[in-house]
């Protein structure tokens, strides 16, 4: 939608749900209120349908102006038993689907057509170091032991890049001992 900045699909440690968070350009128009409120629904519906959960959860919706860096959190009046933070078997349902949705979603056409990005489930830190250094440098050297996400992280700033820059994949330079890993990357 014009106007739509992103998207951020939060899970809170203080209240128990996922909460979809709508960063849009200018004030909280009633617009961004409907489709953030159609997005929290479209993704209850894909998490149930798509990813098999059968937990009682709930997405709460929430515009918020690009500008403003508070990402605040309403009492949200859902009964306990949708509460994921009590339930640790629960909210690992929810991600374990969250996570079957999530895979389907970097080859669509959607992605390929529209620049969607989706971080593959980087942590808080391989999420900081991307779009912190990328603001800085166009070279990343990434260097750590197996299944620290060095490839996650790889991927993802070339992505990033590659979008913001436009540029072509030759313009890119990966260099990769592992043979399986750079036909992944290209």
């Amino acid at each position: 939608m014009d106007g739509v900045l992103c998207d951020l699909l939060l899970i809170s440690r203080n209240k128990g749900g996922l909460h979809l968070f709508t960063i849009c350009q200018g004030g909280a128009g009633e617009e961004f209120l409907e489709y953030s409120n159609e997005a929290a629904q479209k993704i209850i519906r894909s998490l149930v349908k798509d990813g098999g959960c059968t937990e009682k959860f709930y997405v709460t919706s929430h515009v918020v102006s690009g500008n403003n860096t508070e990402l605040a959190l309403p009492n949200n009046g859902y009964p306990p038993s949708y509460d994921l933070n009590t339930h640790r078997k629960k909210l690992n349902k929810v991600l374990k689907a969250l996570v079957i949705i999530l895979a389907k979603v970097p080859n669509s056409s959607l992605s390929n057509k529209m620049g969607v990005s989706i971080i593959n489930l980087l942590t808080k830190e391989q999420f900081e170091l991307v779009y912190n250094q990328i603001e800085i440098n166009r070279e990343l050297w990434i260097n750590g032991v197996a299944g620290t996400g060095k490839t996650l992280v790889a991927i993802e700033f070339m992505k990033t890049l590659r979008r913001r820059e436009k540029l072509d994949r030759n313009e890119i330079l990966c260099v990769c001992e592992n043979e399986g890993i750079t036909q992944r990357i290209t």
